[in-house]
């Protein structure tokens, strides 16, 4: 019998891991098959392959050895092991070692089956030769074909895998005082793996056909003399023609047969042979100690476990669930183990009693106490509540071993604690954002969460304080007012509000409601900070008390905006905008000579901004901030509270929108409004279209419908596909003709018969809704930053957020903006706006071409027109009295669009004859015509024209330069028409903002089914609900918490506030909960 390794290489395996010692006499592996040899290929021409060779018989797994062991202990660290281990083919070794018993590791004793031979796989058929070689032509015959190609050698046949061999038997004896030492044996007698089938030899090639015979050519010469009696030769060209090539040789078939894996050995045996006074007893495996049942309680029992606390472990049951009977004569402990809350004690073990037979449960007499860690909180927080599973650990002492299944998953629930306090605070109530003068109800509660009551008067005598004062707060006693429950002020520093709970009955609620009041005299976006700190008595001293736990409620002083306000920009802030924020973002608007108005989405609940405030704004900018807020007990950002109604509202008054932060779904907010209302269909794409035409200049929303029919043979029928295509077609025309709008085209299949004569008839085959968003008379713009970048000043005065504010502007703002910064000689501030007018242009370009490359119908006057932002800067003056530095900013913005321009055409589109009716050559010379009227508009002095055209063209000489350096090193920038759109949007790259222009470009349209429009519409109704929802819960929290009294009623030499009870309102003439009394 072959096997795969020698009998030395198996006695030479060294203890491992965590393996004290290894006594081991597994079976070898089987040797695989052979593989069968590759058949030769054919030599002669056109001769055969040979086959392959089949693949020989592999060997199986040797069968496992026996083992036989005695172990015994040989003092207190040490332990003997000695016998025998036999192998299958009668080769035999003593075993006589010394083990160290350590704290780990194992003595391994097994006897395994040794693993299949794997099948061998077939060898491969060889080649046929090539076919003979055809022979030539000559002057009398044609050439000959070639012979055919020999035949390809069957591939040979695999072997199918070896059986693994069976497992042996081990046997390990020990004295019936010494069972412990199993503790330390780990087996393995499982049977080897049977082997895996080889793969039969694919077959050889066929071999190519021969060569055919080459052809042959000749001339004949002539001598004869003419008519006229002078000589002449005469030459005439001959061929014979070559052969065929031969037919190639067929290939070998690969080899065939059924293969199967080997089986698996079958498991030896595995016995423990304890020695006893009556006689060796056998066992087919060692025992095994798991725990059935556990009682966890604390001395006071009142419910509840507490940090710091001892906690009792008793009603202990271990259930034998292994093959033999515990240790008669040597210890097994239990003790509690260390983990995250529980803390072990010293000395703290019991002893399992012994010897417990195999299946038996019994109880493990005595209690064991472990300690609760403390836990002493810092940070405003929810109530401490941890489960916490106890875990034991069951130790045979005598070997240092633990039962590593001794505690199973159904012993969890009854193991596991909560970790508590007694007492718990809920959160303190109040409004997030006052405007000076506001006041809000304050309420919080304490809650008795133990079977026993609290108290300096009570049983258990534990003190129970509640302290509520200012924390870290930047607003002080001087800016804000605290009104206790009885109606009376109360300072705030120091001490703050503090009350003592002499008696809490169990499971009862202590509520507190006061008042809390900002002075007219508090600065605006301070905050206010409170800290409610909650403490009891010590277990051990009750009249000592220790911090369980903070609560904190934090309240910005914020604006309202005033009924006059003017504004040009509007900032959406909400109560975690700090003051220095709001001072960055009013020195940024005045740095850009704009005015800023706050709106506090905390204090006013929702984003419905209304008529009056949108007229105010007057087309101006909306900045949105995104870092999350409080709103109605739940974490939102300002954007989710941004309805499609305001949206659209911004976009008929031409107000700008920028979402600084979070995340935003522009093309959600820029969909055109979710109608449903009937409109008088079209017949048929081309009125469709006409009426559009009409109303294109309209700045709203569009909403248009029309029939499609169709003439077809009686046996035809309407299909959805073909409703689809033409859906399709009209996006694609609708982009084309206008380049400048977005829209939205809903098809539904709607057959209905429309007519019929002899065999055709007509058919309605569906209907067609379009939508229009709004056209791009606002921006809207998202600029990426992070929470923290958000609330950083720093970033606010960065020209990121510059960018950001210039790109989300519109066109007219962002003209009559460069406009001011040139006056004010404000180069940097220029620039910026200037590079976002680029982008604008650029993208108003790109929307042109967004479709089509060719001219599809397009005139040079409907282009013109869809370039508003070009034809508004060309006729716009911005170069004072010829000052250089305008010049330098006029002639760069128009080198860059040239550029862009004239990058978009491909060299072959400038061909004459083919430019005519290509739209990117129109483009580029319609730009360079407006370009030329922009560059006079800037001046009536011809001086000041020519430098504006002499700088031009060396700056647009320089763009055209940088790309040949760039296009050397960066195989990217081979694309002029890719590089020039890079230079042009780095900007916003950069800064991370995305902009409605962008969407504009990369939106072909939206092509929707109506099911899955009916969907839209409905999860848009879905979100809408939500969020009316969460307006109506912040109006309702406020108008539950803020009180209808001015902080100055507060305050006075007998002033008292009475708040009355929420469930039974008692209200003034102004309906107010709160009342003062002289």
């Amino acid at each position: 019998m072959v096997y795969r390794e020698s009998p030395s290489t198996i006695e030479r395996r060294e203890p491992e891991g965590d393996v004290l010692l290894r006594v081991d006499a597994s079976g070898r592996a089987g040797a695989p098959g052979a593989r069968g040899h590759d058949g030769s290929d054919g030599s002669g021409a056109g001769e055969d392959g040979s086959p392959g060779g089949h693949a020989s018989a592999p060997s199986p797994g040797e069968n496992g050895g026996f083992v036989a062991v005695t172990m015994r202990p040989e003092g207190a660290t040490m332990a003997r092991v000695e016998g025998t281990r036999r192998f299958a083919d009668g080769r035999a070794h003593a075993v006589r070692e010394l083990v160290t018993i350590g704290d780990y590791g194992f003595v391994d004793v097994v006897a395994r089956g040794g693993a299949g031979g794997h099948g061998g796989d077939g060898g491969r058929g060889g080649d046929g030769a090539t076919g003979r070689r055809g022979s030539d032509a000559t002057r009398y015959s044609s050439g000959g074909d070639g012979g055919r190609g020999g035949d390809g050698g069957r591939g040979g046949r695999a072997s199918s895998g070896a059986n693994g061999g069976a497992g042996g038997r081990v046997v390990v004896q020990v004295d019936d005082a010494d069972t412990h030492l199993v503790m330390l044996i780990r087996t393995g007698v499982d049977g080897g793996i049977g082997g895996q089938p080889g793969r039969h030899g694919a077959g050889g090639s066929g071999g190519a056909g021969g060569r055919g015979g080459s052809s042959h050519t000749w001339t004949e010469t002539e001598h004869y003399t003419d008519s006229q009696g002078k000589p002449q030769t005469r030459t005439s060209f001959h061929s014979s023609p070559g052969g065929s090539r031969g037919p190639s040789g067929a290939s070998g078939a690969s080899g065939s047969g059924p293969l199967y894996a080997g089986h698996d050995g079958a498991d030896g045996a595995f016995a423990i042979e304890v020695l006893t006074a009556t006689g060796p007893k056998q066992y087919p495996g060692r025992y095994e100690l798991m725990l059935s049942g556990i009682t966890l309680r604390t001395d006071d029992r009142d419910g509840v476990f507490e940090p710091g606390e001892l906690v009792r472990v008793d009603g202990l049951r271990v259930r034998n669930v292994g093959a033999m009977p515990s240790p008669s004569s040597r210890a097994i402990t239990l003790e509690v183990r260390d983990s995250k809350w529980c803390g072990a004690l010293a000395n703290e073990v019991l002893e399992i009693p012994r010897s417990v037979p195999a299946g038996a449960e019994i109880d493990v007499p005595g209690t064991l106490t472990f300690e609760l860690r403390d836990h002493a909180p810092s940070d405003p927080a929810d109530p401490l509540a941890e489960h916490e599973r106890v875990l034991l650990r069951a130790h045979v002492v005598d070997v240092s071993r633990s039962f590593e299944r001794f505690e199973p998953d159904a012993m969890a629930p009854p193991a596991t604690m909560l970790v508590r306090f007694p007492i718990a605070a809920s959160i303190v109530e109040g409004l997030v954002a006052l405007a000076p003068g506001e006041v809000t109800r304050l309420r919080f509660a304490i809650r008795n969460q133990s079977k026993l009551a609290l108290g300096a008067k009570s049983s258990s005598r534990r003190r129970v304080r509640a302290r509520l004062a200012l924390f870290e707060s930047e607003l002080a006693d001087d800016a804000a007012l605290l009104i206790d429950e009885h109606g009376q002020p109360v300072p705030m520093r120091g001490e703050g509000l503090v009350r003592e709970l002499d008696l809490l009955e169990p499971g009862a609620d202590w509520v507190f409601e006061g008042a809390l009041g900002i002075r007219e005299s508090a600065p605006s976006y301070r905050e206010l900070r409170l800290r409610l700190t909650l403490e009891i008595g010590r277990l051990d001293m009750p009249d000592v008390l220790r911090v369980v736990q903070h609560r904190e409620l934090r309240v910005r002083c914020v604006r309202t905006l005033a009924p006059d306000a003017r504004m040009d920009w509007l900032l959406v802030a909400h109560h975690r905008t700090s003051r220095e924020e709001i001072d960055a973002w009013e020195a940024l608007a005045t740095r850009h000579e704009r005015r800023l108005a706050v709106w506090d989405l905390s204090r006013e609940g929702h984003l419905e901004l209304g008529s009056s405030v949108i007229e105010r704004l007057g087309g101006g900018l909306v900045i949105v901030l995104g870092h999350p807020m409080s709103s109605a007990g739940r974490e939102v950002r300002a954007a989710e509270m941004l309805s499609h109604a305001t949206m659209s509202q911004l976009a008929e008054a031409g107000a700008d929108v920028l979402l600084a932060g979070g995340t935003a779904d522009l093309r959600a907010l820029l969909a055109p409004a979710i109608v449903d209302r009937d409109v008088a269909p079209a017949g048929g794409e081309d009125a469709l279209v006409e009426r559009l035409a009409s109303r294109v200049e309209n700045e709203g929303a569009l909403v248009e419908t029309a029939e499609l029919h169709e003439i077809g043979m009686f046996f035809e029928s309407p299909r959805e596909a073909r409703l689809e295509a033409r859906a399709r077609a009209l996006a694609e025309r609708l982009a084309t003709r206008f380049p400048q709008r977005r829209f939205t085209i809903v098809w539904e299949l709607a057959p209905a018969p429309r007519g019929s004569w002899l065999l055709v008839h007509r058919y309605r085959l569906g209907r067609i809704r379009v939508l229009a968003r709004p056209a791009a008379r606002c921006g809207v713009a998202h600029v990426a930053l992070s929470d923290h970048a958000l609330a950083d000043p720093r970033t606010i005065a960065s020209n990121e957020c510059a960018t950001a504010i210039a790109v989300a502007s519109g066109p007219d703002d962002q003209v009559d903006a460069l406009v001011r910064a040139i006056e004010a000689s404000d180069g940097a501030r220029a620039r910026v706006w200037s590079d976002a007018i680029l982008v604008g242009l650029a993208s108003e370009q790109l929307a042109v071409l967004r479709r089509t490359r060719s001219r599809a119908g397009l005139s040079r006057a409907r282009m013109r027109e869809a370039l508003p932002r070009l034809v508004r800067l060309a006729h716009t003056p911005l170069v004072p009295d010829g000052r250089e530095d305008a010049i330098a900013i006029v002639a760069e913005l128009a080198a860059k669009l040239r550029f862009f321009a004239d990058a978009q055409v491909r060299l072959w589109e400038r061909i004459p004859g083919i430019a005519w009716a290509r739209r990117a050559a129109m483009l580029d010379a319609l730009t360079e015509t407006l370009i030329d009227e922009m560059l006079d508009a800037q001046s009536s002095d011809e001086l000041v024209r020519r430098a504006l055209r002499d700088r031009t063209r060396e700056l647009e000489k320089t763009l055209r330069q940088r790309w040949k350096d760039a296009r050397a090193t960066d195989l990217t920038a081979r694309d002029r028409g890719a590089w020039s759109r890079a230079m042009v949007l780095a900007p916003v790259e950069r800064e991370g903002v995305t902009t409605d222009d962008e969407l504009l470009v990369a939106d072909d349209g939206d092509l929707v089914e109506h099911a899955a429009w009916s969907a839209r519409l409905r999860v848009a109704h879905a979100s809408e609900q939500a969020r009316t929802a969460l307006v109506a819960s912040a109006e309702r929290e406020r108008s539950e918490l803020l009180l209808m009294v001015r902080t100055a009623e507060l305050i006075g030499p007998r002033a008292r506030v009475e708040v009355a009870d929420v469930d039974e309102p008692v209200e003034n003439e102004s309906g107010s909960l709160l009342r003062a009394n002289g």
